[in-house]
């Protein structure tokens, strides 16, 4: 009567779950090698699956696939163990027919067929079982691809950052070190905050035209006039290499930038680096009044 009583129970089930638009949980983490045997009339039970999610049972009965079933039977259903994968998940066959022709194919129309294919073969293949499930599936899957996005873009950002950095160290340290190796030392040059707008407009107009003269066809000097700046001393180096040493080894070979990164005139500098383009804006001696030219 016991075992009676409970495949009524389990035929209700089964009967609630083949019902379309009945909520459904997750496939969760547990995932079984085998796929679940039809053991009586539209009752199936996957003992591997079993085993996996209830390894207190195990401990008392084993993993003999039959002490499994017979615990589920006898104590397992009624306490709301799962039977097999799947089986919690709500089955819409018209919904799973339309979507999977192959398996139409294969196995016809009929709801137990196509229920049967979904819980032995199509769960485990990444079939979708319903619409709710497949309208999920694709809202995070969009979700991933855009956090996917997100971090790739993160790290590039954090990578630019970290290059132009390491390249901006490279060429201040240079500088300095070459005013302080020359025959006569010069004073080292700081970084003066009120540059970074000068230099970033500069490195922004040389990748259009490398030049000291500028898109407007002015000269850098306005680019330094454009901030409300004005000194009494004012240079520019400008580079394209990807490789600060490159750049660095680029000003080597010209005197007349040899003679800028050494001249004791310049007290500051601004440094802006871009793609693999480097401005360093000098300045020194004293402010002077835009009104004063």
């Amino acid at each position: 009567m016991k075992n009676k009583f409970l495949n009524r129970i389990v035929f209700r089930i089964a009967s609630a779950v083949l019902t379309a638009g009945i909520a459904f949980g997750g496939l969760g983490a547990i995932k079984a090698s085998a796929a679940p045997k039809e053991v009586a009339a539209g009752i199936f039970f996957d003992a591997e699956y079993y085993a996996a999610a209830n390894p207190d049972v195990v401990a008392i009965v084993g993993t003999d696939p039959n002490a499994l079933y017979q615990h589920w039977l006898n104590y397992g259903a009624l306490e709301g163990r799962k039977p097999y994968l799947g089986c919690d998940i709500a089955f819409d066959a018209a919904f799973y027919a339309a979507s999977n022709p192959d398996v139409v194919a294969a196995v016809g129309t009929d709801t137990m067929a196509l229920y049967k294919h979904y819980i032995t073969i199509g769960i485990y293949e990444g079939r979708f079982a319903n619409t709710e499930q497949s309208l999920n599936a694709s809202k995070k899957a969009a979700e991933a691809k855009k956090k996917a996005e997100q971090d790739e873009l993160y790290k590039k950002i954090v990578n630019k950052i970290d290059y132009e950095t390491k390249y901006t160290d490279s060429v201040y340290n240079f500088i300095n070190q070459t005013r302080a190796y020359k025959d006569s030392p010069v004073n080292p040059v700081d970084i003066g905050a009120s540059l970074k707008g000068p230099a970033e407009m500069r490195v922004e107009e040389i990748q259009e035209e490398f030049s000291h003269i500028r898109p407007n066809h002015a000269d850098f000097h306005s680019a330094i006039r454009f901030n409300h700046l004005h000194y009494e001393c004012e240079g520019e180096l400008i580079a394209y290499a990807a490789d600060p040493a490159d750049a660095i080894a680029s000003w080597k070979r010209n005197p007349d930038d040899m003679k800028t990164i050494e001249d004791g005139a310049y007290k500051k500098i601004g440094i802006a680096v871009e793609n693999g383009y480097c401005v360093v804006i000098f300045i020194g001696g004293n402010a002077i009044d835009d009104d004063d030219d």
